[in-house]
C-alpha cells in the first residue's frame, strides 16, 4: 500500500471509528473494528479508493460483530445528549431525550445514515460517498427513519395521554 494511502487512513480513524461506534454503540468493539478493518485494508497491495474500501470492512466488521455477539439494541445504555442547552424539567429536553432513545432502537444502517447527518453534519451527498449507497438509497432510507421516528413519537405520546386520562 502506497504510503500516501496509508496518511489517508490515518487521517480518517475517526470517521471510521463514528461508522463502527453508530452501529455497535459500544467504544471497544468499535475500535476492535476499525483495527480489523485497517489492518485488512492495509494488507490490501493497490485500491482505487481505500477509504471506501476501508469504511465498507468496517461497517461489514460492525454489522457481522452485532449478529455475532448477539448484541440487543442498547436502549439501556446511557447517552447524554451533546452540549445539552435545556433545563432538567423543561419538555422540549424530554422530547429530545425520547427522540435520542427512539433513534437507538432503529436499524443500524438507518441510524448510521442519521448520525452522519445529525451528528457528523454531512450532507446528503457526502453520506452517499461515505457509506458507497446511491443518493436516492440515501434519502430512502433517511426518510424512512424520521417517519419511523415519528410514528414512534406519535404512538408514545398517545400512551402518555392515555396514562395521564386514567388519573
Amino acid at each position: 500500500m502506497r504510503e500516501r494511502d496509508k496518511q489517508l487512513l490515518a487521517d480518517h480513524y475517526l470517521d471510521f471509528y463514528q461508522i463502527a461506534f453508530s452501529i455497535l454503540r459500544n467504544p471497544a468493539d468499535a475500535e476492535d473494528a476499525v483495527h480489523d478493518a485497517l489492518v485488512k485494508t492495509m494488507s490490501q497491495p493497490m485500491l482505487k479508493d481505500p477509504y471506501r474500501y476501508c469504511s465498507t470492512i468496517v461497517r461489514n466488521n460492525s454489522i457481522k460483530l452485532l449478529q455475532k455477539c448477539a448484541y440487543s439494541l442498547p436502549h439501556s445504555l446511557p447517552r447524554s445528549l451533546p452540549d445539552d442547552p435545556f433545563a432538567e424539567d423543561d419538555p422540549t429536553e424530554t422530547r429530545i431525550q425520547q427522540l435520542w432513545k427512539l433513534k437507538d432502537q432503529l436499524p443500524p444502517r438507518m441510524r448510521e445514515i442519521l448520525d452522519l447527518y445529525y451528528v457528523k453534519g454531512y450532507s446528503r451527498e457526502q453520506i452517499a460517498q461515505h457509506t458507497s449507497l446511491t443518493l436516492s438509497t440515501v434519502n430512502k432510507i433517511f426518510y424512512k427513519g424520521h417517519y419511523k421516528l415519528k410514528q414512534q413519537l406519535l404512538t408514545l405520546e398517545q400512551h402518555e395521554n392515555d396514562m395521564t386520562d386514567n388519573k
